[in-house]
Formats: structure tokens, sequence, C-alpha cells
């Protein structure tokens, strides 16, 4: 989905990351870190395409993780930069 996203198939890319976030959390459960990753790259996949209602709940969602879990939102912050 980065990929595509990165050579403006935001669509594409949305469709992608929204299979993830599905698998990541049928797989690991709704809270697991990775749902967390899936959940900011489906909405930055949908902001870019327009789809803004769809990714409103899905940015609430990753807000309650990220004050649920202000160590892991600090730890991957720090990885990024």
């Amino acid at each position: 989905g980065n990929a595509l996203h990165a050579l403006g198939e935001v669509d594409e890319a949305a469709t992608l990351h929204l299979q993830s976030l599905a698998d990541f959390e049928a797989n690991l459960g709704a809270e697991h870190p990775y749902v967390g990753y899936a959940l900011e790259s489906s909405v930055d996949a949908l902001v870019a395409c327009g789809r803004l209602e769809e990714a409103k709940p899905l940015a609430s969602r990753l807000l309650v993780m990220r004050e649920a879990t202000p160590e892991d939102t600090a730890a991957l912050e720090k990885a990024r930069a």
C-alpha cells in the first residue's frame, strides 16, 4: 500500500491498507500495535483520495489507541525520526 500511495495510486493504496487493517484485526485483535499502524496508513490513504467521511472513524480509533498507549506512540515517533 505504501508504494502505491507514493506512486500516486491512492485509491488502490487505500484498498490495500483497509484490507491489511481487517487482516490484522482478525488475526491479532483490535488492540494490537500493528492495528494502530494499519489504522494510520489507512487514514493517510483515505484522506489522500478524498474519502474523508470514511477516514474520520478510523482516525478517532487511532487517537484513542495512541492516548491509551503514549509510550508506544513515543517509541514509534522516535523510530521514524
